[in-house]
This record gives C-alpha cells, structure tokens and sequence, in this order.
C-alpha cells in the first residue's frame, strides 16, 4: 500500500483562520460575528455565533467542503482553536487543530492514513533534512552546506542562534554516525578486492586497522 503523506495534502490551521477572521472583525469589515476569507488556497467563512467555521477547496478538479465545530481551549502554549474532525468514516472522531483535505474531502490525519514524509526516511536521511532546516532558519543561502554554519543573522538573539547551533551540531553528528558503518563496509571492499588481486589475504586485525583508518577521516565520529 502506497503511502499517503501530509506534505502532498491540502492543509489548513484552524488557528490560522481564526487569527485571521480576529483581524476581519476588528476592522470592521463584514456584518457582526462574521468573516470570509481565503488561507493559503482554502476559502472559508467564520460564524462565531455558532462557532462553526466552512472551508472548501478544489482538490484535482472536484469542491471538497465541509462545516467544523470549533471550540478554543487553553494550553501550555497558550489558547489553540480546535475543530471535530468532519469526515463521515472517521471511526473516532477527536479534536484536532490542522485539517486535511484528500480525495475523500476533509479529515484529520487518522482518518485519511496519512504520515509525514520523516517518519518514512532513514536515520541518516531525517538527520540531513532536520540540518537542512535549521540551515534554513540561520538563513543559509545553501543548506546542503550544513558543514559550514552561517554566521548569526541580523536581528536574531544569540540565545536563539547558539540553540539552533546546537540543534545542527547534534544532526551533523547524526548524519555522520549514519555514514560510517557505510565507509566501514566500502573499506571491507577495498581490502577484499586487495586480497583477490594480490593473493594476500590480511586477518581480521588488519582488515579492522583499515577500516579504522578510514573512518578517522571523518570530523566528529571517534
């Protein structure tokens, strides 16, 4: 079964409309208690008197509508507009703060099978995108080059830079345990290709002191 990731969706916050329909209101555009408006490609319409919000968006030429409860709650990170998920098959229907919208129309994750794309990538390969990211976030002009941080951009504090450097250090070094056991067994290769073309075959203390060489080629792994 091919997999289903929340990337290649049509997704919408909550959050995001109701920040948004905040600033409608206040602004006095609109009747009373009501807002419309579009959030990244989603047309959707707040009534808070019945504190219900409707979205609809074109997924691959077909409307996808649907009408979501919504009810505020206060968190550890503050209040987050929550919404009943609104798809007829969701077997268990819970609260939740961003929607998706596939070929069925709107749901939550769950009720769709959907994942992240990280969850499906190897260790090594969810180091290098989580590098990637907080390349971004220094503003790196090439997060590949995540082996030369930038320096701290204008603006940010050094508290935040020097925990995004962190974070790098710890997915570099990540990146690198991932490719080791990778040069160990090209160094295995190397030596066994020796052995058949020179007729000498080394013991195993050879072969390790080889791949021990090779590895200490690489910054940060012992």
């Amino acid at each position: 079964m091919t997999a289903v990731f929340v990337e290649n969706m049509v997704a919408v916050s909550l959050d995001a409309i109701v920040a948004v329909a905040r600033l409608a209101m206040a602004s006095g555009d609109g009747p009373h208690g009501r807002a419309c408006g579009f959030v990244e490609g989603v047309r959707w319409q707040l009534d808070t008197d019945r504190a219900v919000i409707e979205i609809s968006t074109r997924v691959r030429g077909r409307v996808h509508g649907a009408t979501i409860d919504i009810d505020v709650r206060n968190g550890l990170v503050g209040a987050r507009t929550l919404g009943l998920c609104p798809q007829p098959r969701c077997e268990n229907p819970r609260a939740v703060a961003v929607l998706l919208c596939g070929k069925t129309g709107w749901g939550c994750r769950r009720c769709h099978r959907a994942v992240y794309a990280t969850t499906r990538m190897t260790p090594r390969r969810r180091a290098a995108h989580r590098a990637f990211s907080v390349m971004r976030e220094l503003g790196a002009r090439d997060p590949a080059a995540f082996l030369a941080p930038p320096p701290k951009p204008p603006g940010m504090r050094w508290a935040t830079y020097w925990v995004l450097r962190a974070q790098l250090d710890a997915a570099v070094t990540a990146w690198w345990t991932g490719l080791e056991p990778r040069l160990a067994m090209s160094a295995e290769r190397i030596v066994a290709t020796l052995e058949q073309h020179h007729g000498h075959r080394g013991d195993s203390s050879e072969r390790a002191d080889v791949a021990k060489r090779h590895r200490g080629h690489l910054p940060g792994v012992p």
